[in-house]
C-alpha cells in the first residue's frame, strides 16, 4: 500500500520548511505554469529518497523531490481556477 503524500497540496514555501525541518533537501524536479512565485505554487506530489540520480544515477538520501503546479490557485465561488 502507498503512503499518502505529505506535501501534496500545500505551497512550495510551507512544504520546503517542513522537508527542511525534516532534515531532507529539497529539489524542484517539474514545475507547471508561470501564473505564480514560486513560494506560492502548489506541490503536485514529491517524491522522497531514496532514489537514483538523474544525472549519474548515483544513490541519493535525505531528499525530495517536488513537482510543483504554479498556474494558480484552486478555483472557488468567486474566483475562476484548478478543480479540486
Amino acid at each position: 500500500m502507498a503512503a499518502a503524500d505529505s506535501y501534496a497540496g500545500q505551497t512550495y514555501s510551507d512544504a520546503s520548511s517542513a522537508a527542511s525541518d525534516a532534515g531532507q533537501t529539497v529539489v524542484v524536479a517539474a514545475r507547471t505554469g508561470d501564473k505564480l512565485s514560486e513560494g506560492d505554487c502548489i506541490v503536485d506530489r514529491s517524491q522522497t529518497a531514496p532514489f537514483a540520480s538523474a544525472n549519474d544515477g548515483a544513490h541519493v538520501s535525505d531528499t525530495v523531490q517536488f513537482y510543483l503546479n504554479c498556474n494558480g490557485g484552486y478555483a472557488t465561488a468567486t474566483t475562476p481556477g484548478l478543480s479540486q
